[in-house]
């Protein structure tokens, strides 16, 4: 996926958003202005002259770009009479060269400074991006991405750290979800590969110890994976369950890959592929409860009915044990060495638990999906931002 963008040209009426944003916030442009700004430019643009002519600017510049399906639908719409207001926000998602488009997902932070003091955007990574659609293709399907993340619902988080907390330890009947897991894992995993990402186990220190390199800041990972192509995973070995049930638990099987010359079990896979599925593969680089959250929404989505519920229960449902849970004050300023972390089960979560509150989802590679809704169910959501 080339993620290079051409030099944008911003419309008439994102320049008129951004001059109603600066007025609006006394020449300062913030958060909930600029989201004013958006919303009164597009009413501005539902006029039938201003829609118009704004419509036939935008149309003029998307075929000036090659782009014609995009001219057809926003300058054709546009000069109709401002029906194409709407459809507005396409011209700079279709200006990605070479791909169809996936920014940062709305709905989480921006950037994200690390130890160094250097500020990073938070944007998805192109070739796990690119990894996510050959997995979906490889099973015959069409790779899905949040359209945007919802905030944090703290409720719901509670009610999801009692179920896992009440769950037993030991649950026979999410065996065979437990092999689907390891299974569509796999291929998660393979087709990382398949696009030169490598893993690592992190080392062990003369103490016995692990000695993870992304100490100070798990965002360290999303810099190593953008420009490296490489993520050093903490070893199951190195910590997992102690329950004598996990013994032939299906994710603690060799899954027949290795990180470097050393084999890896399929939980080691797994937590590889939710690295770069759920957080840094989104510009997701954030570990907290929020940041947690996304990445379950965003990787769940590429897991089938029959892997979803143990799925969640080692993401969503170990999360929101450890950040809304019995011991979530602690964890909400402990490091990860001093975190209260859940006990390590073999359960699936039930189905309000896997569903409720994951992000909405589109097509990858089809913005028109969304830009249709929103001309006829909510005009206004293609400006919300987080």
């Amino acid at each position: 996926m080339a993620a290079e963008l051409r030099n944008y040209d911003p419309s008439w009426s994102e320049k008129f958003a951004e001059l109603i944003s600066k007025g609006l916030g006394g020449g300062d442009e913030t958060r909930s202005t600029a989201e004013w700004g958006r919303k009164l430019g597009n009413l501005a643009e539902m006029i039938p002259p201003v829609g118009a002519a704004m419509g036939a600017n935008r149309g003029q510049r998307a075929a000036e770009r090659g782009d014609f399906k995009t001219a057809a639908i926003e300058g054709g719409l546009g000069m109709l009479g401002g029906l194409g207001a709407p459809f507005s926000h396409l011209s700079k998602e279709r200006a990605i060269l070479g791909h169809a488009p996936y920014e940062r997902v709305p709905g989480m932070p921006k950037e994200f400074t690390l130890p160094s003091g250097e500020t990073i955007q938070a944007k998805p990574i192109p070739g796990i991006i690119d990894a996510m659609d050959d997995y979906a293709k490889s099973r015959g399907q069409k790779a899905m991405v949040p359209e945007r993340f919802e905030p944090l619902d703290r409720d719901r988080a509670k009610q999801i750290a009692n179920e896992y907390d009440v769950a037993p330890m030991y649950d026979p009947a999410a065996i065979a979800s437990y092999k689907a897991l390891a299974d569509e894992t796999l291929g998660q995993f393979d087709a990382l590969k398949g696009r030169g990402y490598e893993f690592d186990f992190m080392k062990q220190g003369p103490d016995g110890g692990i000695i993870d390199p992304y100490a100070k800041n798990p965002a360290m990972g999303y810099k190593d994976l953008a420009e490296n192509k490489r993520l050093q995973i903490f070893p199951t070995e190195g910590g997992y369950g102690t329950d004598a049930a996990f013994a032939d638990h299906p994710l603690l099987q060799q899954s027949g890959r290795s990180f470097g010359d050393q084999p890896a079990t399929y939980n080691d896979l797994f937590r590889a592929v939710h690295d770069a599925y759920g957080h840094f593969g989104h510009g997701n680089a954030f570990f907290r409860a929020p940041g947690e959250e996304r990445a379950w929404g965003a990787h769940s989505a590429m897991y089938s009915p029959e892997a979803r519920p143990t799925m969640t229960a080692e993401t969503r449902g170990q999360n929101s044990w450890v950040n809304s849970g019995p011991h979530a004050e602690a964890n909400a300023k402990a490091s990860g060495a001093e975190t209260h972390f859940a006990d390590q089960k073999m359960i699936g979560m039930s189905p309000a638990a896997q569903f409720e509150g994951a992000p909405k989802l589109r097509p990858h590679g089809d913005p028109y999906v969304g830009a249709l809704e929103n001309a006829f169910v909510n005009p206004f959501a293609a400006w919300r931002e987080d």
